[in-house]
C-alpha cells in the first residue's frame, strides 16, 4: 500500500471530502475514536475547537491516504491495522482519529485523520513523516509479496508524470487526464534546446510562458489556468534557468491571460460541441453505472438489515437459555451461569466474524462487477481525451511575446546534465 500524509487544517472541508458520496460510489465510516461524538463532521470540528485554545496551531490535523494496489481487496480490519502501524511510526499513538473507506471505479482506499493536539493543547511534532511513511509502505509491499513501484524502491526512479492534487483538480475541470497533460509537457521540455524552441512547442499545444511575481517561469494554458513551470514538469528552477535564461524578459501572467482570452471564442464553441457529443456517447454507460451503484447500495442495506434481524433472533435465543427464579440461583452457585455466559460470548464473537465475512464477500463481488464496467468506461474516456487534445492542437496557435522588454535573449547551447 502507498501511504501518503500531510498536516492540514480545514475541519469542515476535510469532513466534506471524506463524506463525499458524489465522487465516491460508496463511503464507509469505519472508526471514530477518542471523540465525544461518533459523527465524523462533529469529531473534526472538535479538533478545530481544541486548536482554538492555541491560535499558533493552524494545521491541527494529520491526514493520510492508504492506497492498495489495483485488484487487491483490503478489508476494514486490515485498514485499521495499517492505521495502527502508521500512528506508531509517526508518534500519534492514542490520539483521536477517524477512518473512512472510499470505493470508486472498482477499487477501495482509506483515509485516516488524527488530531495533532496533545493533552497540553500543543501540536505534536511530526519529524521526517514522509520518509517514515515511505518506509512503512515498502514494508507492507514486501510482507504481502506485491510488485513494488520503482519510485517506492528508489525515489529518483519515481514516475515523473505523477501529479499533485491541484493539477488533478485543474485537469478535472477541463475533462482532461492530468497524467497525460504532464507527460505532454515533459515531452515538450525534453525535446527543446532553448527558450525559443520551448516556447514554440508550447504555443503549438496552447500554452504560454510568463513571468510570475517572483522571478520564476509560469505556465498559462488555454483556459487561463496558471502554474509554476518547475512544478508542472518536475524540473528544478535552476535547471530551467540554465536552459531558458531568466524569466524577467517574458510577458506577465496577466498579459498572457489577456492574449489567450482574445483568441478563445472559436475554441470554446468547438469544445462545447465536443463536450455535448461526449456526454451523449457516455450517457448509456453512465446510466448503467448509476443503476449499478443504486443496486449495490440496496444489496448492502438489505444484507445489513438481515444481519441485524438475525443477531436479534440469536440474542433472544441465547437469552432464553438462562434460568429464572431458584434455578437461576442454582446456576449461579454451581458455576453453570459463568460457563453459559462464556459460551454465549464465544458464539456472539463468531457471529460477528460470520457477518463480516458475508459483508466482505458481497463487497468483493460488487467490486469485480464495478471493475468490469470500468473497462469500457475507461476506453471511451481515453478516446474522448484524445479528441479534446486534438481540438486543442488544431485551434489557433497563440504567439507569445518573446521580447517584451526588448532585451537581447542569450541562448544557452549547453545545459547541465541531470536525470529526468
Amino acid at each position: 500500500m502507498i501511504i501518503k500524509g500531510n498536516r492540514r487544517g480545514g475541519a469542515k472541508q476535510a469532513a466534506q471530502h471524506l463524506l463525499n458520496a458524489e465522487d465516491n460510489e460508496h463511503v464507509f465510516q469505519v472508526e471514530v475514536r477518542g471523540f465525544m461524538t461518533n459523527r465524523l463532521d462533529e469529531a473534526l470540528n472538535e479538533i478545530y475547537a481544541q486548536s482554538r485554545a492555541n491560535k499558533k496551531i493552524k494545521k491541527f490535523m494529520y491526514s493520510t491516504s492508504i492506497n492498495p494496489i489495483e485488484g487487491e481487496f483490503i478489508s476494514d480490519e486490515e485498514f485499521i491495522k495499517v492505521a495502527d502501524r502508521t500512528e506508531a511510526v509517526l508518534g500519534l499513538q492514542g490520539q483521536p482519529r477517524a477512518i473512512v473507506v472510499h470505493e470508486k471505479e472498482g477499487r477501495r482506499h482509506a483515509h485516516v485523520v488524527w488530531s495533532r493536539i496533545d493533552e497540553n493543547l500543543k501540536a505534536i511534532e511530526l519529524k521526517n513523516d514522509w520518509p517514515k511513511l515511505m518506509a512503512l509502505s515498502r514494508d507492507i509491499y514486501l510482507e504481502r509479496g506485491w510488485d513494488m513501484p520503482k519510485g517506492l524502491k528508489k525515489w529518483h526512479e519515481r514516475d515523473r508524470n505523477n501529479y499533485k492534487l491541484s493539477d488533478h483538480q485543474a485537469a478535472k475541470r477541463r475533462e482532461l487526464n492530468p497524467k497525460e497533460v504532464k507527460a505532454t509537457l515533459r515531452d515538450l521540455w525534453e525535446k527543446s534546446k532553448d527558450l525559443e524552441s520551448f516556447q514554440t512547442a508550447l504555443s503549438e499545444h496552447g500554452y504560454q510562458l510568463a513571468q510570475g511575481d517572483k522571478p520564476i517561469f509560469m505556465l498559462v494554458d488555454k483556459y487561463g489556468d496558471i502554474r509554476a513551470l518547475h512544478r508542472a514538469i518536475s524540473v528544478k528552477s535552476a535547471y530551467l534557468k540554465a536552459r531558458l535564461g531568466e524569466p524577467t524578459t517574458l510577458q506577465t501572467v496577466d498579459e498572457a491571460k489577456a492574449n489567450i482570452k482574445a483568441q478563445q471564442q472559436d475554441l470554446q464553441q468547438q469544445q462545447t460541441d465536443l463536450s455535448q457529443q461526449h456526454q451523449t456517447q457516455l450517457a448509456p454507460l453512465k446510466t448503467q453505472l448509476f443503476d449499478m451503484k443504486i443496486a449495490h447500495r440496496k444489496a448492502r442495506y438489505d444484507l445489513k438489515t438481515f444481519h441485524d434481524e438475525r443477531q436479534q433472533q440469536e440474542r433472544t435465543q441465547r437469552q432464553s437459555q438462562y434460568q429464572k427464579g431458584l434455578k437461576a440461583l442454582w446456576y449461579l452457585i454451581s458455576g453453570r451461569y459463568k460457563s453459559l455466559k462464556r459460551k454465549h460470548e464465544a458464539e456472539y464473537q463468531e457471529s460477528l466474524k460470520r457477518d463480516r465475512a458475508e459483508r466482505h464477500a458481497l463487497i468483493q463481488t460488487q467490486l469485480k462487477d464495478r471493475a468490469d464496467l470500468q473497462i469500457p468506461l475507461k476506453a471511451m474516456r481515453e478516446r474522448h481525451q484524445s479528441e479534446r487534445l486534438e481540438v486543442l492542437g488544431q485551434s489557433q496557435t497563440i504567439q507569445p511575446d518573446l521580447d517584451r522588454n526588448h532585451t537581447h535573449q542569450i541562448k544557452h547551447t549547453h545545459s547541465p546534465q541531470w536525470e529526468l
